[in-house]
């Protein structure tokens, strides 16, 4: 049975320990039922009320206890690769200079291929459903 079951069905039956409880301490001072029930009802939700804010602490208190928490700085020597090989590579190429382009929606493969400067002769330009 879960712990929450458990706590449920024990705060009922302390609330239902607290109303009887209640009503016979009335009774016994000559009170009439309807401020029996009354006062035997706001007799046990306080009792009922108590009981569960006191469990709740309990169950949650370590949870809720301020703790320190300790920072160990670790340092990791880390050696650099000797990368001069691939930057001489790269620096024979040339130059690069970044392009941009502004491109619609409406462009097609076919233009934004012309705008980057490819042009395939070969190529068909046109598509034919049929000839799918």
């Amino acid at each position: 049975m879960p712990a929450q079951t458990l706590v449920a069905g024990a705060l009922a039956r302390l609330g239902r320990a607290a109303l009887t409880f209640a009503r016979s301490i009335a009774v016994r001072l000559g009170l009439k039922p309807e401020a029996v029930r009354s006062r035997a009802l706001a007799a046990g939700l306080l009792t009922v009320g108590t009981a569960l804010s006191v469990s709740l602490l309990a169950a949650l208190g370590p949870a809720l206890a301020p703790h320190t928490v300790e920072a160990h700085p670790m340092e990791i020597a880390v050696a650099a690769p000797d990368l001069s090989s691939e930057i001489g590579a790269v620096s024979r190429l040339g130059t690069y200079t970044p392009k941009h382009y502004e491109i619609s929606s409406s462009d097609t493969i076919f233009s934004l291929f012309a705008k980057l400067g490819i042009h395939d002769d070969q190529a068909p330009t046109t598509y034919s459903l049929s000839s799918v």
